[in-house]
């Protein structure tokens, strides 16, 4: 009997399987499993409070899906950005001060979230921020890293970060003070390496520069990223970063600077050099004794503020350098309970005879008479004694940004 004829598409038995009726082809498939059914997309819970309410504190639904970290209303309250609440502040400042970044690579695609700023003062732990934008924020708390990867413990800026810099990069606040200064003084590396090439250069109210804030704090990787590109800036007290190294005692960013902006002078008058020794930093004076022989607007030298400071050891690296024309008026200001014995060494030192390093007993001598520290303002013969460039490091230029808006960006 010839086989019957199948259908072009059929699938082709071999000649070993037997004919399948249509009766069994039913019964095989009423015993099969059931299919499976596709997964639904899970539904979104409801929020606690309806995304339409405002609360007591005036926050927003949007508000809310950033301080509870519900990340699926984002969308949903999109018509909420750029408001404010009670507090000045919108989504995107919320998620910068907790650091969450998933909420800020949301924000920042809503317009009307990017590049506002607080409406008022905000304080990140020590230091006060006048109307900083949400980048500031993440810069001064130091919100910037990733989870390590494949073992690689280098901190790694964020992409929302990155993101964030390209929008919001180049703004100043109320004070003048930009994210790469704020990234500056909290020592936020990675960020202000991020922020130079958008940043570098814009100074503050009162000229401060993002350099200055750095040489400061000592942030030494920083600053040689930024020295190329803002040596020579002064503040509005003729202050230059290699002033703030002077003061603080920074002597590897002093090595950096001095190339650049040795001989430069504040308003007053005084040099580098100068500032190094009324604060008894002897390495960096050696560093910038090419500034000797020069006066103030006082008139007093390196060499009169050393003696004044009753510091031998610079009395001794000046001597040479400035003794033959300022050694009379720099005797003038030892006290008279000095010794002679004290008057005689100071002399010898300031004429280029000392040569002995300075002995115990006339470091106790000196300490007893002049009752006076080798790093301790002058005295008050000078008439700007109580002029900030006369204090120590930490005292001379307050790094708090509310001082500084206080005391220099309102001139």
């Amino acid at each position: 009997m010839a086989p019957r004829p199948q259908h072009p598409l059929a699938r082709v038995n071999s000649q070993t399987d037997p004919p399948v009726s249509r009766k069994d082809a039913v019964k095989s498939r009423r015993g099969a499993p059931p299919r499976k059914a596709c997964p639904k997309e899970p539904q979104k819970p409801p929020p606690p409070i309806p995304l339409d309410q405002i609360d007591e504190d005036g926050n927003t639904g949007l508000h809310r899906a950033v301080l509870q970290e519900q990340h699926i209303y984002i969308s949903d309250a999109s018509k909420h950005a750029g408001c404010r609440n009670k507090a000045q502040k919108t989504a995107l400042h919320l998620a910068a001060e907790k650091g969450d970044f998933t909420a800020i690579g949301h924000l920042i695609m809503l317009p009307g979230e990017v590049g506002v700023r607080v409406g008022t003062s905000v304080k990140c732990g020590r230091y006060i921020m006048w109307k900083p934008t949400a980048l500031m924020i993440c810069a001064l708390l130091n919100h910037n890293t990733q989870l390590v990867v494949n073992g690689d413990e280098e901190p790694k800026l964020h992409e929302a970060l990155r993101e964030l810099v390209k929008v919001e990069s180049g703004k100043q606040d109320w004070s003048g003070y930009t994210a790469l200064m704020y990234a500056c003084i909290a020592g936020n590396t990675p960020l202000a390496t991020e922020l130079v090439s958008f940043e570098a250069g814009i100074q503050s109210k009162g000229g401060w520069s993002a350099l200055m804030l750095a040489t400061q704090l000592g942030q030494l990787s920083i600053a040689a990223k930024l020295y190329r590109r803002e040596y020579g800036l002064q503040n509005a007290g003729g202050w230059t970063a290699l002033m703030d190294a002077a003061v603080n005692g920074r002597l590897e960013i002093a090595h950096l600077l001095a190339p650049k902006e040795q001989g430069m002078r504040t308003k007053k008058g005084k040099t580098a050099l100068m500032l190094a020794v009324c604060n008894g930093h002897i390495d960096i004076a050696t560093l910038l004794l090419k500034e000797a022989g020069h006066e103030d607007s006082f008139g007093y030298s390196a060499l009169m503020y050393a003696v004044q400071m009753s510091h031998l050891p610079l009395v001794q690296l000046l001597g040479p350098m400035e003794g033959e024309r300022y050694a009379e008026r720099a005797l003038g200001l030892l006290k008279d309970t000095t010794t002679p014995e004290v008057r005689t060494r100071y002399q010898e030192a300031m004429i280029g005879n000392e040569q002995n390093p300075l002995e115990s007993d006339i470091c106790e001598v000196l300490l007893n008479e002049n009752d006076t520290p080798q790093h301790s303002q002058p005295l008050s013969l000078l008439s700007d004694c109580n002029d900030p460039e006369f204090l120590p490091g930490e005292l001379k230029c307050p790094i708090t940004p509310s001082e500084l808006s206080t005391e220099l960006g309102d001139k």
